[in-house]
């Protein structure tokens, strides 16, 4: 009986040491599978860092790489949502004009910071800064109106997409050169995106035409209905232009100007200067004295400026069915002038008074 306890209990025995070996080797085994898994992520977040790189490399930008690889494409989900299930953050680190970001993956940010996931060795970069969009006029901005919140340090490619008969023109503030425009998110930035057509209130007048590179403006009324354009007899110096009044009006300035004769009146044989109610008022001169709102650049169209007018009349408006004086000068007596009841051009005595309509380029 007591040899029989005695198996008993060394039976006992071997089962307990048993028991703790089996525990002893399925804890080592959990220890070793979670070190193996813990180096098994490890070595999958290496690998999407260097696609994530190589992606860059592509695109050219790091957050529309990071777009292509985990939003847009759905590459590499399970391994994401391996992350996320264990609930920790896991983020992919890159420098942009030295600050860090990187995308946590845990909690699916396309772009943000990481504060402390054990990957990512750097202070948290949290600095956003707002990018207001605007527009003038009609057509479409990309990436739309309105606010939009960057991180520092990104920059923003903006694109303006003008709406039929409308052209873009120009870009006021953080903006500025061609379309499309970049903007590095230095600062809270604002950038409005300027669409003009034909008859446009714009420029202290209304828009002419938008071609060669600049606006033509034309003076929203006629600014006389009966000028002279300038001393009959006298050749302005070097001739004038058909196609830039703006050199012809300084000519004509210039020249009537140091006229030093006295202002005549002219008699019936056609002698003398200019008449006596001229007093040196040329329509050039009266283009340049003039002023609109903030501009003063004004001057008297050149023939071809004056057929440009002619053919947008109706949008511009306010034109009436008379002669209007050219800058283009014909001899010593006569200058060009177009009709606008139907558009006619010829070349008249210049001390006759036809009316002005002034313009400017911006």
């Amino acid at each position: 009986m007591e040899v029989k306890l005695k198996q008993i209990k060394l039976a006992k025995v071997i089962t307990l040491i048993i028991l703790l070996l089996i525990i002893t080797i399925t804890f080592l085994m959990f220890l070793w599978w979670s070190k193996r898994s813990g180096q098994e992520a490890r070595l999958e977040l290496v690998q999407l860092k260097r696609l994530v790189e190589i992606e860059k490399l592509k695109t050219g930008d790091y957050a529309m790489a990071l777009d292509n690889l985990f939003v847009e494409s759905g590459k590499h989900k399970d391994t994401i949502n391996k992350y996320k299930s264990s609930k920790d953050s896991f983020c992919l680190e890159r420098s942009i004009n030295n600050n860090k970001y990187c995308i946590d993956l845990a909690n699916s940010e396309n772009l943000g910071s990481c504060e402390d996931s054990g990957l990512c060795n750097f202070e948290d970069v949290k600095t956003q800064y707002s990018l207001t969009i605007d527009i003038d006029g009609k057509g479409t901005i990309l990436p739309g109106r309105g606010e939009h919140i960057y991180y520092k340090g990104q920059t923003v490619t903006i694109s303006a997409i003008p709406d039929p008969g409308y052209e873009f023109v120009k870009w006021i503030g953080a903006c500025n050169g061609t379309n499309p425009c970049s903007v590095t998110m230095d600062e809270e930035r604002t950038v409005k995106a300027i669409f003009l057509t034909i008859g446009d209130s714009y420029g202290g007048g209304k828009v002419a035409s938008i071609e060669d590179g600049y606006i033509l403006i034309a003076a929203p009324i006629d600014n006389s209905d009966g000028y002279q354009w300038g001393c009959y007899g006298q050749s302005v110096f070097s001739g004038t232009s058909q196609r830039n009044g703006q050199i012809n009006t300084t000519k004509i300035i210039n020249f009537h100007d140091g006229w030093a004769s006295p202002w005549n009146t002219l008699d019936d044989a056609g002698t003398g200067d200019c008449s006596l109610s001229n007093n040196g008022e040329v329509a050039a001169k009266l283009c340049s004295n003039y002023r609109s709102g903030e501009y003063s650049d004004w001057y008297l169209p050149s023939i071809k400026e004056l057929e440009v007018l002619y053919a947008n009349r109706s949008l511009i408006g306010e034109f009436v069915d008379s002669h209007y004086w050219s800058s283009t000068e014909e001899s010593g007596h006569n200058a060009w002038l177009l009709n606008f009841k139907n558009g006619d051009q010829y070349y008249y005595f210049k001390p006759y008074f036809y009316h002005v309509r002034c313009v400017r380029r911006h």
